[in-house]
């Protein structure tokens, strides 16, 4: 696969910046699956669609994960890629949580992962993919280190400026799991609602947006939400999220 980049109008083969996949919580080297360099992605994308705009929207929470320990940050970005008229091609989220408080990476680390995935998945929505992907191959001769042309590519971006996009920057959330419903719900917009992450339970996992979607009736009303919302007692920015995508 071939482009030519809108920065440089040099010709990019993506073939030269494939690389093994690389389990970023793990570390462990993937040897039979090829993954694009997400910077090449972007400038692909970028060269492509020229007047496309990605918004990100990040918000940051912190979250318990037993009785006895700290609460650790966690950061949550969500990603549409719009036209030229404001119109969303793709939309995707990814959400990242800092090992503990006192971690070696800063928490900001942890947030520019999660951008970078969410955009990165929603250039793969939108076809900015290449079969090498698609496939479980080994990648004979791949590195996950970055070679020359790959340096370059990132060098490239860092002069790219960026200046359409719109980005949110990470903000403390003003209520937490133990704030009031009511109180929640005068601050809560349906955007966020949709993206609150279930912890635990059948839908582990997924946001409040994707369970609506999938268990509304022809009238648009999820009696699975209702049941969160009206049972539902550790957790208030979930039942508010219930309310307010149900209602």
């Amino acid at each position: 696969m071939q482009f030519v980049s809108i920065y440089t109008n040099q010709t990019i083969n993506t073939d030269d910046f494939l690389a093994c996949f690389v389990d970023e919580y793990t570390g462990e080297v993937k040897e039979d699956r090829r993954v694009l360099d997400k910077r090449v992605r972007k400038l692909w994308f970028r060269s492509s669609m020229p007047k496309a705009v990605i918004h990100t929207d990040v918000k940051v929470s912190c979250q318990q994960t037993n009785a006895e320990s700290a609460s650790v940050p966690s950061a949550l970005a969500y990603v549409q890629i719009l036209d030229e008229n404001g119109g969303v091609l793709a939309e995707n989220w990814s959400q990242r949580q800092a090992v503990s408080i006192e971690g070696e990476k800063p928490f900001a680390y942890y947030t520019e992962a999660a951008i970078n995935s969410a955009v990165d998945r929603c250039l793969i929505d939108l076809g900015f993919v290449v079969p090498e992907e698609l496939e479980k191959t080994p990648a004979i001769g791949a590195t996950s280190n970055p070679s020359p042309q790959q340096q370059a590519i990132a060098d490239i971006e860092q002069m790219i400026d960026d200046g359409n996009d719109s980005v949110n920057p990470p903000l403390a959330p003003s209520y937490d799991k133990t704030t009031p419903v009511d109180e929640i719900l005068k601050v809560m917009d349906a955007a966020t609602a949709r993206r609150v992450v279930f912890e635990n339970g059948k839908y582990k996992g997924k946001t409040v947006g994707e369970v609506y979607e999938t268990t509304k009736d022809n009238q648009g009303f999820s009696s699975k939400l209702r049941w969160f919302a009206d049972n539902y007692r550790s957790n208030n920015i979930l039942v508010a999220a219930c309310l307010i995508v149900n209602n």
